[in-house]
């Protein structure tokens, strides 16, 4: 029983590994092909040799068979006349005979099914840094440049990349820093205007209960909350209904626990509705301003409501 290989902690069975061994022997192969290929075309000189002798190492690096992928399956001729003539040809060696000396050298050669190195495979092709980069080379080394100092260039370039990707996307939405500088309180300074001071124009600005406080521009505007009318729902009850009657013949405004106000108004302490203040707010007349005439038609319809229906009087009417 052929005994399971290890990758990176994982335990991989034989097929598992023979496929793993078959990917990377594909990519290798890919990656001479297109360098090769690379090279002819900028006119810098080859050396078909070395470029073989690789090919014909990868080509063996994995047993001949079938591999799946996804639903299909794809053969994999290993290492012989006909395979490496192929690679050579799609490598724009142009056609090669079976009989080639370079062919000949190479299968001599190869004696082992152990995939080379990347180091050796890129000081034998003499890869730089700038093919690597360019062609997308992950399987062979660079010669000018070991793996330490790719890494750190590489955390460069991601680091330069995220910086100007962020920045592109603040640009958009962030206010340049002078525009904010000439709008700041430490540059218009309002409170100056004011004759105050400025903790004290900052103190004034904070939000308190029941009063929102919005700056607008270098001017803090404050703006008072709506005071329910003095509408109420009462119920009829014989102690409540007692109750109403002193409380509306006196000239006091009505407040019971069950009061309600329309929506964007407050209430008053207790629960109750508040009406509005003495200070002779407009839209909000007190119930001290009624006559006798409505007094007396609230004291009508109060008679006139059955025991179950409540009774709703309205202290701003006027006759």
């Amino acid at each position: 029983m052929a005994r399971p290989r290890q990758a990176g902690g994982t335990v991989l069975s034989p097929a598992q590994h023979r496929r793993r061994v078959w990917v990377a022997a594909t990519r290798r192969r890919n990656e001479v092909i297109n360098l090769a290929r690379h090279r002819v075309s900028s006119g810098r000189p080859v050396d078909h040799g070395k470029f073989i002798f690789v090919l014909a190492q990868t080509l063996a690096s994995a047993p001949a068979g079938k591999y799946r992928i996804r639903n299909n399956f794809v053969t994999w001729h290993g290492l012989d006349r006909v395979s490496l003539a192929r690679a050579a040809y799609e490598a724009g060696f142009g056609q090669l005979g079976g009989d080639d000396p370079l062919f000949e050298r190479a299968l001599t050669k190869v004696s082992t099914a152990v995939a080379m190195g990347s180091d050796a495979a890129g000081r034998l092709l003499d890869v730089t840094a700038e093919e690597r980069d360019l062609l997308g080379i992950r399987t062979i080394d660079a010669t000018d440049e070991d793996r330490h100092e790719r890494e750190s260039r590489r955390r460069e370039e991601r680091k330069v990349r995220d910086r100007e990707r962020k920045r592109r996307a603040r640009a958009g939405t962030m206010t340049p820093r002078a525009e904010y500088l000439a709008k700041s309180l430490s540059a218009t300074k309002p409170w100056l205007a004011l004759g105050i001071s400025r903790r004290t124009y900052e103190r004034r600005n904070k939000s308190v209960a029941g009063v929102s406080a919005t700056t607008s521009g270098d001017v803090a505007s404050v703006s008072a909350p709506q005071v329910c009318p003095p509408t109420y729902i009462i119920n009829t009850s014989t102690d409540r209904l007692a109750s109403a009657s002193q409380e509306l013949l006196s000239g006091r405004p009505l407040s019971y626990d069950n009061a309600t106000c329309p929506p964007g108004t407050v209430k008053g302490a207790g629960g109750s509705a508040a009406p509005a203040s003495s200070s002779g707010s407009p839209g909000a007349p007190q119930s001290s301003d009624l006559s006798d005439e409505a007094r007396a038609e609230a004291r009508q319809q109060r008679d006139r409501a059955p025991d179950d229906q409540p009774i709703t009087s309205t202290a701003g009417e006027t006759s």
